[in-house]
């Protein structure tokens, strides 16, 4: 035990004179955030962190796990599900699910908000162990093993559990379990390497390494592992040994993971950070002064460390910012202006005078300057030979080594104080411009004195900028001016293109400039007229911009809190991100800026930052937005989109989240109710007060430094209304109302059809009766006639008219139901009447039957006995006894709209001449026409059928030669409504 105690030591202290030869580059540590009990944690003594498949971080500690988004830490412990409060081990698998591996020998695991234990999950109880679980993989088939300290290995195969090694004690690690690129699975057991025989399921011992392999393995992903051989040498295993690496201590040594895909972590080496490059095989250490017990890089590239009492160490500048302050070698923190020299140095200028120059990685001359009053460099410029000019709060100075001043030139304002100089330019010509109190220039300069032109322009300056064109752009006051070129003594005829105070300016190209605009922010010129402007608080994440520098496409702004990284486009400003203290700067006051060689150099009041620009995200990461509560006097639900409540609890709370670790206390949200504008909230808690019943949408999005999250979620929320405000209940009300009124429809209904048969059964009968009483009218003529023949004994006529008038009668009564009847039965009748009228008037009346061609094919109904009372009325008033050839014309004809027209014409007397000798039958006819009248309307009222009558003389001259009664009515069936 002794030779072995001392053989650690010896090797120990061989390792560390190893680390003083191997370390390569050893810079401030990158900026930290801490996370301990006493601001959030359960407890400081964290094992293991994974983050989920949703972006959520997880931590195993001994007081429970803890899940975290960046700003919220929910803890949990054996009250929620936990298998035990010390977890030692943490993953997630294929499924989603996050198993806990605790140090009771239990397992557990959690998904869809639910915790599942051996309590609620028959599978969790045989795979309890009375070892601690440490251990878990998942290997292609997706069953997982768990390793235990004592070497137990356990496998959940879906339903199947199988356990392995059960008798074997050996060390504290546990087996681990590595698939290599052909699948094939095996274990390092201690020493000892397994293969698993998938024909019987069991793992057979194999010779390869197991004589190399001393006590410790470290699995970094499926198919990357290292372990230590016998001399101590960590070697990388991927089926055999590739290299010896370096050399390290077995007790010291905790854990090892993946940073990117050329760097790892290694962990609890002397309190130490290895951070080891596969590439260059250099090493750098971060001296955190804790135990470290594992590291984890999250899908953001930010970098995690899990301690042994010291709590949760996050950064996520880490990889990519350099910082260099006084212990570093810098003259001072207070960095004004930044310079790149001919031979590619740069020169740093300081607070208090200082100046220190950095060249390939070193820093040398850093030394304060002996000037007349102490105070700020401000600006840095190089001269036509390559002399170094520098401008600050002590004037101007030229010098061609920090140490040495060839000349110092303190200008004096209005009231003989020295003016600061904040601003140094070189005209083609070679002469040196400074932009101050007033404007100066310097034609000619060496060692042993000046030649100084007086003062150009007496007005205070800012600064100036020389385009490519020539063009001489000057800040004066409170306005940017613009000249052709710069003459020894300027006048005011420049052209003003800009009323605001400019900071700075930055050529773009031949016809762009960009201005730091005092308050305003960045300007973008196009020739000499301002295109686009990003304003400070508003559109910029910052208060005060201050210095910008460009490169390829991009411009890159000091603010008072730090720095604003600009796309430039051809005639717009973008922004793109932003870069503060948690991206890796010693501080958020910035005050100038400088891009060599795809690096970005910032000069701030605690030093200087140096960040390799390929390693800067394009811009700030996006972020997932979850809801971590929902509740009212209803209850409380967690995780859920779609929330349904009852009216009498429409008031709602919601708390969200969001999942960032990076400026996580500068995330704000807002939200908007169906559709509305947007508001925002105050804090993370939205409360909605007296909702009406109904469904509605709820939409949340977060913004951070100006940006807004492009992850908005949406709520559906549902409130039932009352059970009579209730769809079921209006569409129940609704069928009643309607069967109430479909009821009182079909009685109504019922009512009018019967009135209506009534009403058309008692029309029928009064049609009816309306004919029988114009039949008899002629019956009784007829009777007459007959007995006129039988009185004066001619018993030839009498029995040839009582022939006719039987077979006229036959036919009238098989028809006498019939309301219409065809136009040639029609026509049959009124032939055999007026072949009787014949008869009885001894061949007085002749008569004629016309029927248009056009009808002769069709069956046109028309309404029985409707011409015969016309017929009758010709003969009965149209004709005198004095009439000796009294002619009746019947024409059937063809009308317009499809009706038939029907002339009855006669040579009678005409009907003036009829009334005056026919005064005794005045009331007769009136009853005829009445009875005519009545009829037609019944036709109307019950067929929709019209009849129209014209009656009219014919006139000779001034005589009067007959009669012409016109009846127009539809002729077609179809027309006919019966």
């Amino acid at each position: 035990m002794n030779s072995l105690y001392h053989s650690y030591i010896l090797k120990f202290g061989a390792l560390c004179i190893s680390i003083l030869v191997v370390i390569v580059s050893c810079a401030q540590l990158p900026q930290f955030n801490k996370y301990t009990a006493h601001n959030g944690l359960p407890s400081s003594m964290v094992y293991r962190c994974i983050q989920d498949n949703q972006g959520f971080m997880w931590f195993a500690t001994d007081a429970g796990v803890s899940r975290f988004d960046g700003k919220n830490f929910d803890n949990f412990t054996i009250d929620d599900g936990l298998p035990d409060n010390e977890i030692f081990n943490l993953t997630q698998d294929s499924k989603g699910r996050i198993w806990f591996l605790a140090m009771n020998g239990k397992l557990g695991y959690y998904i869809n908000h639910n915790f599942y234990n051996e309590s609620n999950d028959t599978l969790l109880k045989q795979c309890h162990s009375i070892f601690s679980y440490v251990d878990i993989f998942e290997d292609s088939r997706g069953r997982l093993w768990f390793g235990t300290i004592g070497n137990t290995l356990t496998c959940i195969d879906g339903s199947k559990v199988s356990r392995f090694f059960e008798n074997t004690i050996e060390h504290f690690q546990g087996p681990v379990v590595m698939e290599s690129e052909k699948n094939q699975l095996f274990v390092y057991c201690g020493k000892k390497k397994l293969l698993l025989n998938e024909g019987n399921g069991q793992f057979e011992y194999h010779s390869n390494c197991d004589k190399r392999v001393k006590s410790y393995f470290f699995r970094v992903s499926a198919n990357e592992s290292y372990f230590l051989n016998q001399d101590y040498q960590l070697i990388c295993a991927n089926g055999s040994i590739d290299k010896v690496e370096f050399q390290f201590c077995p007790s010291s040594l905790r854990n090892i993971s993946r940073i990117d895909s050329n760097t790892l972590a290694i962990s609890g080496y002397c309190d130490s950070l290895v951070i080891y490059d596969k590439v260059s095989k250099g090493m750098s250490f971060l001296n955190l002064n804790t135990t470290v017990n594992c590291t984890y890089t999250d899908l953001d590239g930010n970098l995690w460390i899990c301690t042994s009492g010291d709590g949760l160490w996050f950064s996520s500048s880490w990889k990519f910012a350099e910082i260099w302050d006084v212990s570093s070698g810098l003259g001072n923190e207070k960095i004004y202006s930044l310079f790149k020299d001919s031979d590619g140095g740069i020169v740093i200028g300081c607070d208090e005078n200082s100046l220190s120059r950095l060249s390939q990685g070193k820093l040398t001359n850093s030394s304060k300057i002996s000037l007349s009053k102490p105070g700020r460099i401000l600006s840095i410029a190089e001269g036509p030979n390559g002399e170094l000019v520098g401008g600050g709060d002590a004037g101007a100075f030229l010098f061609n080594d920090p140490e040495k001043v060839i000349f110092n030139a303190p200008f004096s304002n209005s009231v003989g104080s020295i003016a600061a100089i904040k601003n140094l330019n070189f005209t083609a010509d070679g002469w040196m411009v400074c932009a101050g109190a007033n404007l100066y220039s310097f034609e000619e300069y060496d060692i042993t004195g000046t030649s100084v032109f007086d003062s150009i322009l007496g007005s205070r300056t800012f600064c100036s900028e020389m385009k490519m064109n020539g063009d001489f752009w000057l800040s004066i006051a409170n306005k940017l001016v613009v000249y052709s070129k710069l003459p020894k003594s300027i006048s005011n005829e420049g052209k003003v293109i800009f009323e605001s105070r400019v900071l700075d300016l930055e050529v773009v190209d031949r016809e762009r400039m960009l201005a730091v605009a005092d308050g305003l922010g960045i300007v973008l010129f196009v020739n000499t007229t301002p295109v686009d402007t990003l304003k400070v608080k508003f559109e910029m994440p910052a208060d005060n911009s201050r210095r910008i520098s460009y490169q390829n496409g991009k411009v890159y702004c000091a603010t008072n809190n730090g720095v604003v990284v600009l796309d430039v486009l051809n005639d717009s400003l973008r922004f793109r991100r932003f870069i503060t203290t948690s991206d890796g700067l010693p501080s958020p006051e910035v005050y100038s800026v400088l891009i060599s060689e795809n690096k970005l150099y910032c000069g701030s009041d605690k030093g200087l930052a140096i960040i390799q620009l390929d390693k800067i995200p394009d811009s700030v990461s996006s972020f997932s937005i979850y809801t971590r509560k929902v509740w009212g006097t209803w209850g409380e639900t967690n995780g859920r989109n779609d929330i349904t409540f009852d009216y009498s609890n429409n008031n709602l709370n919601i708390e969200f989240g969001a999942i960032t670790f990076s400026h996580a206390d500068e995330l704000k949200f807002e939200y908007s109710f169906d559709n509305a504008e947007w508001y925002n909230m105050e804090g993370s808690i939205l409360s909605l007060l007296n909702l009406t019943y109904g469904n509605h949408q709820l939409q949340i999005r977060a913004t951070k430094r100006g940006l807004v999250c492009n992850n908005t979620i949406t709520l559906y929320l549902k409130i039932i209304p009352p059970f009579w405000k209730s769809n079921l209940f209006i569409i129940g009300i609704l069928c009643v109302i309607l069967g109430l009124f479909y009821g009182f429809y079909r009685i109504r209904l019922n009512s009018v059809r019967q009135q209506s048969a009534l009403k058309n059964h008692m029309l029928d009968l009064e049609l009816k009766a309306m004919k029988a009483q114009m039949n008899p009218h002629f019956i009784f003529n007829v009777l007459n006639s007959i007995n006129y023949y039988i009185g004066e004994r001619d018993t030839v006529s009498a029995q040839n008219y009582l022939g006719k008038f039987s077979k006229m009668i036959r036919s009238v009564l098989d028809n006498s139901e019939n309301v219409f009847n065809t136009w040639a039965h029609e026509m049959e009748l009124l032939k055999w009447y007026l072949e009787l009228e014949q008869i009885r008037f001894e061949s007085k009346v002749n008569y004629e039957i016309k029927v248009h061609p056009d009808l002769e094919n069709l069956k046109v109904l028309i309404p029985s006995m409707i011409i015969q009372p016309f017929v009758e009325n010709s003969l009965k008033h149209g004709m005198t006894p004095e009439s000796t050839n009294f002619l009746i014309q019947i024409t059937l004809s063809p009308a317009e709209n499809e009706c038939i027209r029907i002339d009855v014409k006669d040579n009678g007397i005409g009907r003036k001449e009829a009334t005056a000798r026919n005064k005794q039958q005045v009331i007769g006819t009136v009853h005829s026409t009445k009875l005519l009248a009545d009829r037609f309307a019944i036709l109307k009222s019950m067929y929709d059928y019209s009849v129209e009558v014209q009656s009219s003389d014919l006139i000779d001259g001034d005589k009067v030669i007959g009669t012409l009664v016109t009846l127009t009515f539809p002729q077609s069936p179809q027309n006919l409504k019966l």
